[in-house]
């Protein structure tokens, strides 16, 4: 929990450095392009932007508590920029207030006082939970895009069952994958088709899996290059209105077999790799000496004795797989069209839709967060000295 709301906190700066109003971008969205202060204002006020950043804030005395409510963008531009020139808030508010003032011209007025603040000290100020960070956390799936006013969660919701179906089968076929020929490897160590294997799986390992998915995508989805190259149908979704998400999915299988084994063939020479180190490592053991001493073959030892204590450090490996084959299908979803979280992450940052693209961050760091959560439950499992407090 506290690695989520770290997260939180720090996607919540991030979506207030960027320069786009989300005010205007709700206001075009209603189809409103000439907007009047009261029309922003009253945008402004539903969004809740009058209101603190965080629970507290540190900031130079002569500032105001709260510069969100002041509700007229252009005079808190200039507020904001009176400010930074060393204006106390004071003189700035009896300007405001004062029948001389006039917008645009509030540091010519500010100048003809001569009354810049000189030496300044911080204050501290609690704003208490009412501020604009607990309600964005408290209703972040609630947000709604800044392009087509759908709910973020909706759209979220359904690029991650796109996302999933890669990549739970890539896991799948990675870790069983992986296990089989860790075991192989070290059970024929001296075998040729082996050591031409493990060569192999350098070369993949090597290989950025963008540009791997590009070389997949250019050799294996078309005849150009003769006709045993057409191997797989070309990239993109096959859509059937008024279907749901699983439909698609389903009826699309064929065209989600090209990125999982994308997916599949990075994980493997990473997995495989790690797997035969550790089984490698645990076969130098005293133990294992003592159990040939015994008499035992090495196909027992293995399966009987290494593979258990070996299965440490390869949750460590599964698991940082879980959260790399996440990762890895963002790329692969932007190259083969697929309409995943990664594609959505993409063209929100395009279109600057910032909710979608927050919302997308916080599941991937969600996610990521139980995927870790769970290996440490492997870890208690797989061995009984390891407890965890409640």
């Amino acid at each position: 929990m506290p690695t989520i709301w770290i997260i939180s906190v720090v996607a919540f700066l991030l979506s207030k450095a960027v320069p786009q109003d989300p005010t205007i971008s709700i206001l075009n969205n209603r189809g409103i392009s000439e907007s009047t202060n009261k029309e922003y204002r009253s945008v402004y006020t539903e969004l809740k932007l009058n209101l603190p950043n965080f629970y507290f804030a540190i900031s130079p005395h002569y500032y105001p508590d709260n510069i969100n409510a002041i509700s007229d963008r252009i005079i808190r531009t200039e507020v904001n920029e009176a400010l930074k020139n060393k204006y106390h808030w004071q003189d700035i508010s009896k300007i405001l207030e004062s029948r001389d003032y006039k917008i645009g011209h509030l540091s010519q007025l500010l100048r003809e006082q001569h009354k810049s603040v000189g030496i300044y000290f911080p204050k501290w100020i609690w704003h208490g939970t009412d501020n604009q960070y607990h309600n964005w956390l408290f209703s972040f799936f609630d947000s709604a895009s800044l392009i087509d006013g759908k709910s973020s969660l909706s759209k979220v919701g359904t690029a991650l069952q796109w996302t999933l179906s890669i990549t739970l089968l890539d896991l799948v076929l990675s870790i069983f994958l992986s296990f089989l020929l860790g075991y192989y490897f070290v059970k024929n160590e001296n075998s040729r088709f082996l050591k031409f294997l493990n060569q192999g799986l350098y070369l993949f390992y090597s290989i950025p899996i963008f540009w791997l998915a590009t070389l997949l995508v250019v050799y294996l989805t078309t005849d150009d290059y003769g006709s045993w190259t057409n191997i797989f149908p070309s990239v993109g979704i096959d859509i059937y209105p008024g279907k749901s998400t699983m439909y698609h999915i389903m009826h699309n299988v064929n065209k989600l077999l090209l990125p999982i084994l994308c997916l599949t063939i990075t994980s493997l020479a990473y997995s495989t790799r790690f797997i035969r180190r550790s089984l490698s490592d645990e076969m130098q053991k005293p133990y294992i000496q003592t159990a040939y001493a015994k008499g035992i073959d090495r196909e027992t030892i293995i399966k009987k004795h290494a593979l258990r204590n070996a299965l440490m450090p390869m949750i460590t490996i599964i698991v940082s797989a879980m959260a790399n084959a996440f990762a890895g299908s963002l790329l692969l979803e932007v190259i083969f069209n697929i309409p995943g979280i990664g594609r959505l992450l993409f063209n929100s940052i395009g279109h600057t839709d910032w909710n979608v693209v927050f919302s997308i961050v916080m599941v991937i760091a969600l996610v990521t967060t139980v995927i870790y959560l769970i290996g440490d439950i492997f870890y208690a499992i797989a061995n009984p000295k390891i407890r965890y407090d409640a």
